[in-house]
């Protein structure tokens, strides 16, 4: 058993975090605004190529919703914060779920697969 335990595939801390944060936005356990922002800092600790195309659709919508906090003085927002600040925060927000979807998916594919299943 403890031979197999060896075998076992490393996968680091923050592509584990980045995997739950994944499958949290899915289920909208995780909020998109902040799985965004959480995803686009943890880039560099996971070793994602910063113009890897699964990671770029995060980055991207962290820079808009930053875009957006601008204009109320804020840095980070949520979901229900840009809902109501925002004129058309509700549709961004569905939009930003709508785009990172499929982002979600493939870093989660590619994590299960980096740790054998």
């Amino acid at each position: 058993m403890a031979e197999q335990e060896r075998e076992k595939p490393y996968v680091s801390p923050a592509r584990r975090e980045a995997l739950r944060i994944c499958a949290g936005m899915l289920v909208r356990l995780v909020d998109v605004v902040e799985g965004c922002h959480r995803l686009t800092m943890l880039r560099r600790a996971a070793g994602i190529d910063e113009w890897d195309r699964d990671f770029a659709v995060f980055v991207d919508m962290s820079e808009e919703f930053d875009r957006l906090g601008a204009w109320e003085g804020r840095r980070y927002w949520s979901e229900e914060e840009l809902a109501k600040a925002v004129p058309d925060g509700k549709e961004i927000a569905a939009r930003a779920r709508a785009l990172t979807a499929r982002g979600c998916h493939s870093v989660m594919r590619r994590v299960f697969a980096e740790a054998g299943h």
